[in-house]
């Protein structure tokens, strides 16, 4: 149990034949056939990716059926058990421990099962072999090494630099040089960073949760426990990962309301010993994932209220940003690879798919010059995504955070940062199924609203069937469906911004 978290009845022994322990057993059945999938059809080593949607004579190998009906079956159950569970979260049956020990449960039978959903653990395994043989993963694809380890991964990676950040390429090479050129020993030590990165949120995110005013056991459910943690994550083995674990702990750190005395008879300390720690927490997610660096602004937000002065902004700023800069800098000078990152990550090729809204309103403009075989359609898939990224984000973010800056609660300023990320979302011109993770831990933490929450529980089952076992995303073949459900998501956004706009002016 969390430490000062009262007992409920689901810590109770004995207490069989509820919600709560059905949900948990028929998540663990889920669990272990998608395991079993694992094996047959998920992201085997030694196997063939499909590259495209399995064809009728593969399915018809028993193998190939088996897993098949295993990941299906798998899936529903994994699902369905997280779904059981909604009710008694909701009505704050749960504690935080529970649900941690749930989510455990069902990540065991997947860290003894090949990877699923996903084979870009192959790719930081080829990228951390390319660099421990001395070459740059920031200008070189795991290609230019000759590498049996290449067969593995995406063809899609192999002459791709690597976007991530140098903490995470540390990493990567750390599991390569330990592999002594075994493949699955290399995959071991990734799967067990990813595992840290899960645990530092079963610690933190109850503790931020608690910070803002929200039942622990409700945000763990809807954040840690959610089937994109065990896939992707756990199964996976994603960097996201340990970026998220780190950006969590870094929150709830600048979250806390406890100010350090900086000095003798001094009122507030002109340096906040913890917003500095909180700081080097997102500094260290940054270097796993530039990505994190956007909560960095808002974690000043949250530090704001511990301190006290007229240039108490200021401090909070130069805590954090202090903090961040130190962890981000020393592992970038670990790395020795310059500011290659910089290039790399917002370098990246990016895939065409309508998961991510931007695409997908881009897609669906594009489509009747397509359908009459005129040219451009290319052009404002390019101006959509640019106006997105460019233009609107920049100012969805500004608006975000400029009206708290003189200071706000913790659930405000945490619900705006979870509001941030959800943006970048929507902005950015690739998600993958568990990118939404960025903005549903956070959001899990500050968010009571039903409607939201009902909301952020239909996109995770939706991103969760998305992929098959193998990787295969089902968004590459149904952009027709899923092009206009983007263009009715963005329509219907910008009619409840117009209408509460309305209500504020009028009052």
């Amino acid at each position: 149990m969390v430490q000062g978290e009262p007992a409920t009845r689901a810590d109770r022994p004995g207490w069989w034949g509820t919600e709560a322990v059905r949900g948990r057993v028929i998540g663990l059945a889920g669990a272990v056939l998608l395991a079993v999938a694992g094996y047959t059809v998920g992201a085997v080593e030694g196997g063939v990716p499909y590259g495209r949607l399995p064809s009728a004579h593969l399915l018809a190998q028993p193998r190939y059926a088996i897993g098949t009906a295993c990941w299906i079956v798998g899936l529903a159950g994994l699902l369905i058990g997280w779904l059981i569970l909604r009710r008694p979260a909701r009505a704050g049956l749960l504690s935080a421990r529970w649900v941690v020990v749930t989510t455990l449960s069902w990540a065991v039978p997947l860290l003894l099962a090949p990877p699923l959903a996903s084979r870009d653990v192959y790719a930081y395994a080829a990228q951390g072999e390319l660099y421990a043989h001395g070459l740059d993963p920031y200008h070189s694809g795991p290609a230019a090494l000759p590498s049996r380890w290449l067969a593995e991964m995406s063809p899609s990676w192999r002459d791709s630099p690597a976007p991530y950040g140098p903490l995470a390429l540390l990493i990567a090479r750390l599991a390569a040089v330990v592999s002594g050129g075994h493949l699955t020993i290399a995959l071991g030590v990734l799967r067990i960073v990813a595992l840290l990165g899960v645990l530092l949120l079963a610690v933190y995110l109850p503790r931020l949760a608690r910070l803002a005013g929200v039942d622990p056991g409700a945000a763990c459910w809807l954040g840690l426990a959610s089937p994109l943690v065990a896939i992707h994550l756990v199964s996976g083995a994603h960097s996201d990962a340990l970026m998220l674990g780190l950006l969590v702990t870094g929150l709830a750190l600048a979250a806390q309301r406890r100010p350090v005395v900086g000095g003798s008879g001094s009122r507030a300390p002109r340096v906040s010993k913890r917003a500095v720690l909180a700081g080097v927490a997102l500094g260290l997610a940054a270097a796993v994932k530039v990505t994190a660096l956007l909560a960095v602004p808002f974690a000043v937000l949250l530090v704001l209220p511990a301190l006290t002065g007229r240039v108490r902004l200021a401090r909070a700023a130069v805590s954090v940003v202090a903090g961040a800069v130190v962890a981000f800098g020393a592992t970038t000078a670990a790395a020795g690879l310059g500011f290659g990152w910089a290039s790399a990550a917002f370098g990246a090729e990016a895939s065409v798919q309508w998961t991510s809204l931007s695409t997908g309103v881009g897609m669906a403009l594009g489509f009747p010059l397509r359908v009459l075989g005129l040219p451009g359609a290319g052009g404002v898939l390019t101006v959509s995504r640019d106006l997105a990224l460019f233009v609107l984000l920049p100012i969805v973010l500004v608006a975000l955070w400029w009206p708290i800056r003189r200071g706000a609660d913790t659930r405000t300023a945490l619900a705006r940062t979870g509001w941030a990320f959800a943006a970048l979302l929507a902005a950015s011109p690739t998600v993958h199924p568990w990118y939404l993770l960025w903005p549903v831990v956070i959001l899990a933490a500050a968010v009571r609203d039903r409607r939201v929450v009902a909301g952020m529980v239909a996109v995770t089952v939706l991103m969760t069937v998305l992929v098959l076992p193998d990787g295969y995303n089902l968004a590459r073949v149904t952009a027709w469906l899923g092009a206009p459900l983007d263009v009715a998501i963005v329509v219907g956004l910008t009619w409840l911004a117009v209408r509460r706009r309305r209500r504020v002016t009028a009052v």
